[in-house]
């Protein structure tokens, strides 16, 4: 899957709610794989963040476009999509879904409940 990385970063607190979440195992596993690629990336992301601070050690236009390309540089996660059911019984926020739809497939079993 491809994507920029201000993408990852967005989805990030939602994913640290679903991490605290209690799911069936098969849940947890397929999530936790998905996990360590993602911390994988942002720590990618963070190194490359301390090299542009530490070349550019004031926040001028330079380091603001060096950061911003950064935070749109592409990339690419091999991972198998987890699967979360209704029947997980989690709470999440309509932010929190939109977030993640890029990562989860969420499984609804009744049509027209809200």
């Amino acid at each position: 899957m491809k994507l920029k990385i201000i993408e990852l970063l967005n989805a990030i607190p939602a994913m640290q709610k679903l991490s605290a979440a209690d799911l069936s195992l098969k849940c947890c596993h397929q999530l936790d794989k998905l996990f360590e690629k993602v911390d994988n990336e942002i720590t990618f992301f963070n190194r490359k963040l301390q090299e542009l601070q530490g070349k550019y050690p004031e926040a001028g236009d330079e380091f603001k476009e060096k950061q911003s390309e950064l935070l749109n540089f592409e990339i690419e996660i091999d991972f198998v999509r987890p699967v979360i059911r209704e029947s997980e019984n989690i709470r999440i926020s309509v932010n929190d879904k939109r977030f993640l739809k890029e990562f989860i497939d969420f499984i609804y079993e009744e049509a027209n409940a809200c």
